[in-house]
């Protein structure tokens, strides 16, 4: 009996004390101190899960999130060239490759599978797989990306007719600028839809990101053109274009970049090219100005003649890259900006501290992502991307 006794004076002290403590949080207003705690201390756990981590204190998230990038010529996609350019861009800090599916002059540098390109001279022979140049990337710890020559296309024209620019005076021929080509004509249905279609086949292939090179009219005497009959502006034209695209890269998860020319991404592009608007107006996720000397030559920021890029790289893409950020100045943080890498014609060849020089007048203006350029070799050797 005394030993229930006590057992039964234990519990209810148990009993009061625990009903003692969250009545005296009440009366004192302390009451949901301690789930508030709770969840506070539940909220920074989860605030620090999501960032992402490093090797190193020092490394900023925005360091650590910065795209860089190499672009790979459509002749470099070989099984032989594409490893040994990939291991160089590796070395020198490359986190993305930006392979040439579609060139200039129209060729499809991968085994497309669209069939208006087969068996008609699009395709160049030997060409890889898509799948299998996008997987070589992967497997090197870099993204795969893609480049797509637009409307400057001399070879699809012949194939697709309907698509081709046209004379003014005789509806059924294709129109040659004053080099001898042909080109997509962006107010043709056609034309889009091809575009379209190829910028969908490479995201579908592995390819994260649609680089969109060449969204322009064509340059040069546009004597004797003919485009079509009651159209809307050649702007709205190149802004439904990139839009179709951008929704349809969208569905695969990939994103979609407009590479532009020096003049129009610093607001002095030509209307008779549809580039004279707000390089961010056309709906791409960002842009990608080519600071490279060829672009940047004879090019005036603010009134400002740019110097010579020929002879200072450097200073040409810092004068550049100060015009972009006084432009766009709430964007152009994110734009990545093409920088020359190797040999590009007309330009000759560069050394590694030309290339660290055009790397440091990037990051001086704010602009953390870049790609490497050239049509030619690289000079990665000492070069330091991160």
């Amino acid at each position: 009996m005394t030993a229930l006794i006590v057992v039964a004076v234990a519990a209810l002290v148990f009993i009061g004390w625990n009903i003692y403590v969250p009545l005296q949080r009440v009366l004192k207003g302390d009451a949901g101190k301690t789930v508030e705690s709770a969840a506070s201390h539940v909220s920074s756990a989860s605030h620090a899960a999501s960032k992402p981590s490093s090797s190193s204190g020092s490394t900023s998230s925005a360091a650590a999130t910065a795209m860089r990038g190499i672009y790979l010529p459509g002749g470099t996609l070989t099984t032989a060239t594409i490893s040994q350019t990939l291991q160089a861009a590796k070395s020198a800090g490359v986190t993305t490759a930006i392979a040439e599916l579609k060139s200039d002059d129209g060729v499809l540098h991968y085994a497309s599978k669209i069939s208006e390109v087969q068996n008609n001279g699009i395709v160049a022979s030997g060409a890889l797989d898509g799948a299998a140049i996008a997987q070589a990337i992967t497997q090197s710890g870099m993204t795969p990306a893609a480049r797509i020559s637009c409307f400057k296309d001399p070879l699809a024209p012949t194939v697709m007719r309907d698509a081709a620019v046209k004379y003014a005076g005789n509806h059924s021929t294709n129109w040659l600028d004053e080099s001898g080509n042909r080109w997509l004509n962006p107010y043709s249905a056609t034309t889009v839809q091809y575009l379209t279609d190829l910028a969908a086949e490479a995201a579908s292939m592995g390819f994260k990101q649609i680089y969109l090179d060449n969204v322009q009219f064509p340059s040069g005497a546009q004597n004797h053109v003919w485009y079509g009959d009651n159209l809307p502006s050649k702007e709205s034209a190149l802004q439904s274009f990139v839009a179709a695209v951008t929704q349809k890269v969208h569905t695969t998860g990939g994103t979609v970049t407009l590479v532009l020319p020096a003049n129009a991404a610093v607001g002095s592009g030509q209307a008779s090219l549809g580039q004279d608007q707000d390089p961010f107006g056309y709906g791409a996720d960002t842009v990608s100005p080519l600071l490279t000397p060829v672009s940047l030559d004879g090019l005036t920021v603010g009134g400002t003649a740019l110097p010579n890029p020929i002879s200072d790289f450097g200073a040409a893409v810092s004068a550049a890259a100060q015009g972009l950020k006084t432009l766009n100045a709430s964007k152009y943080g994110d734009m990545v900006p093409f920088i020359q890498a190797g040999t590009v014609s007309g330009s000759g060849t560069v050394t590694a501290d030309t290339v660290n020089a055009e790397v440091s007048a990037l990051k001086a203006a704010g602009i953390d992502h870049f790609v490497f350029y050239a049509t030619g070799g690289y000079n990665l050797t000492g070069v330091a991307a991160k």
